[in-house]
């Protein structure tokens, strides 16, 4: 039996040559990552610098400005509601179906996410000036310039974003759990509900804080398509962008770290919850 040549480790030159290039990596990995969160945080720091923490009370004796909370508060969370209602099925489809039909479907969905939303509000006002679109605010319900909809343009984007999660939600469940509970005599309706979407519950609840918080601070589809007319149809976006227009600097910039901190908490909130994955 021939012995074994001793083993031998690599010389020290080619150790050292080996340590220092993954020290090089990781300090390049860090600091690359550290400059987004970096202009983040700096754009948070100089903003409540500038205003100050004295400003933050001021703009809530107005009462247009309460109103425009009310109303933004109120409607994304309808909005969030309906967009995960829409997202569920098209998440599904898309994670389930991967065709060439759905190719196109993918590209419609996510336009909203890439599309300016000036662009998407100017298609909501072209739409009911269709034959369609006149039927339905005559007989059915209008949505021009009114609360209706403000959250239409706000379910519009906010399905995009809630659909990316719940397709993810959906391509990390394996299918055949499904096809083990068919078999096992469940139907289709059934595989889905009690083990797919069962399956997925983490990708809803995230699906509609994402749906939320998009519709929360939507500005450009609400305003072209429903105005800004205040005690009716003004959101706080809206408000930060008049209270700029006219030299309120102090009352937008308080009314803008409002609505950062409140949707930074409830992200904040969702992340820490306790729940089988992320998915985002």
């Amino acid at each position: 039996m021939t012995p074994r040549p001793p083993e031998t480790s690599p010389p020290a030159n080619d150790q050292r040559s080996y340590g220092r290039a993954n020290h090089a990596f990781f300090i390049a990995l860090l600091g690359t990552a550290g400059i987004y969160p970096a202009v983040i945080t700096a754009l948070v720091v100089s903003t409540v610098g500038y205003s100050g923490l004295q400003q933050l009370w001021a703009p809530w004796g107005d009462p247009a400005l309460r109103y425009a909370a009310g109303l933004s508060l109120g409607s994304s969370l309808a909005s969030g509601l309906l967009a995960l209602t829409m997202a569920t099925p098209c998440g599904y489809v898309l994670s389930r179906f991967p065709r060439r039909g759905t190719r196109f479907l993918d590209v419609l969905v996510y336009l909203p996410i890439v599309l300016p939303g000036l662009v998407i509000g100017v298609a909501l006002l072209i739409f009911f000036q269709t034959g369609v679109g006149r039927f339905i605010e005559q007989h059915l319900m209008t949505f021009t310039f009114a609360i209706k909809g403000v959250i239409l343009a706000q379910t519009v984007v906010a399905t995009a974003s809630a659909t990316r999660i719940m397709k993810m939600a959906f391509d990390a469940v394996p299918m055949r759990r499904a096809q083990v509970a068919r078999t096992l005599g469940a139907t289709r309706w059934q595989a889905f509900w009690h083990v797919e979407l069962a399956e997925a519950r983490a990708g809803l609840f995230e699906a509609y804080v994402l749906a939320w918080a998009t519709a929360f601070g939507s500005f450009g589809p609400v305003v072209l398509f429903c105005g800004t007319t205040r005690f009716r149809t003004e959101i706080l976006s809206a408000s930060v962008f008049l209270e700029f227009s006219i030299g309120n600097l102090e009352r937008a910039l308080a009314v803008s770290l409002w609505m950062g901190t409140l949707t930074g908490v409830v992200l904040l909130i969702a992340r820490g919850l306790p729940r089988k994955r992320a998915l985002w």
